[in-house]
């Protein structure tokens, strides 16, 4: 029965996600589209037809984008466009919603048969970090609340959920929540130092300029670049934090008559195999995200001809900021939860 309960509470939270995602305002509502799938291909046009049977006649003279790559069977997006009173459609992406949504699939069934009960809660934390981001930080920053302050204060709301709903309101939960809090201060004012010392407009990150288009210039695109450094060492925080003050609670469990000073040292000494693991992860997870950039810098095509270049680009140096000023904060998340948990789980 608690399980049936924590389903529908799953399906409760993802509503209105869903709901907000699929809202647009009337300012930036966009062409009408239709799901098709490809039934005919021919030297001057395409044939689509809709799940509804409706027709679909695309001219290749006005198909530009995917010239070439759309074949017989392929489900694309087909998007209206009307010139001179005449409705014609164009061929706008592939459909790629089937796909992501078995994979999606996958990766929850995968996510349930690993870890049970504990995978269900990772869940339900999933869908509320969610809805914190879509229904709270973001609606927040577009009415032009200071990015990093709705990113902080909801980062660690939906941190708090997430911990104490999966271990409960126990020292332990205090521990992790005080450790990720002080961690995401440190990343805070080292990502607004340098940020600033660089001169990081945060204009250039990826859709900045569309929001600029669209009418939302008046966000604060550098408080904007500082909130993303804050929510994308969260996750990494949450789960190097929540490992430490775990290794700290087990080894007073198995050795109770450890000093301070001892569980400490033992902590640290495993918990540095940890950090050493996590970094390298973070230094690989933005150089794949950058890997084009890496590329132009490795054939030494302009403006990445040169080391000096190249560390004066503002996408490469945006790029630097948010992983070194990610990498310190991981670094120093360690032994400051580890002093936390010391304090909250072990008895005078």
């Amino acid at each position: 029965m608690k399980k049936i309960l924590l389903i529908i509470l799953l399906v409760i939270l993802f509503i209105p996600t869903i709901a907000s995602a699929s809202t647009t305002t009337e300012k930036n509502k966009p062409n009408k589209q239709v799901s098709a799938e490809i039934t005919e291909v021919a030297e001057k046009y395409y044939k689509a037809e809709n799940d509804e049977g409706k027709k679909f006649i695309i001219d290749r003279n006005t198909q530009y984008k995917l010239a070439g790559q759309v074949h017989k069977g392929d489900s694309v997006i087909l998007k209206e466009v009307t010139q001179n009173g005449t409705t014609n459609y164009i061929i706008s992406s592939f459909d790629r919603t089937n796909s992501i949504l078995l994979l999606f699939a996958l990766f929850l069934v995968v996510l349930l048969l690993v870890n049970g009960k504990r995978g269900l809660k990772s869940m339900i934390n999933l869908a509320v970090t969610y809805c914190v981001i879509l229904l709270a930080i973001i609606p927040l920053i577009l009415q032009g609340y200071s990015p990093v302050l709705v990113a902080v204060i909801g980062g660690i709301l939906a941190m708090g959920w997430n911990i104490y709903f999966t271990h409960g309101f126990t020292n332990k939960s205090h521990a992790t929540i005080i450790g990720i809090a002080g961690s995401l201060a440190i990343v805070g004012i080292l990502g607004w130092i340098f940020i600033q010392t660089t001169s990081l407009s945060g204009s250039i990150e990826q859709g900045s300029n569309i929001l600029s288009a669209v009418g939302y210039d008046h966000i604060n695109f550098r408080g904007l670049l500082l909130a993303a450094v804050l929510i994308g060492a969260l996750g990494v925080l949450d789960d190097l934090v929540i490992s430490q003050v775990s290794l700290v609670e087990e080894l007073k469990n198995k050795k109770p008559d450890l000093s301070k000073s001892e569980l400490f040292k033992s902590a640290m000494k495993v918990g540095h195999d940890h950090t050493s693991a996590i970094v390298n992860t973070l230094v690989l997870a933005y150089t794949s995200a950058s890997f084009p950039l890496v590329i132009l810098f490795s054939v030494g095509v302009r403006p990445f001809n040169s080391l000096t270049n190249t560390l004066n680009n503002e996408t490469v140096a945006t790029e630097l900021v948010r992983m070194l000023v990610g990498g310190i904060g991981i670094l120093l998340s360690m032994p400051m939860a580890t002093l936390v948990a010391i304090y909250f789980l072990v008895e005078e």
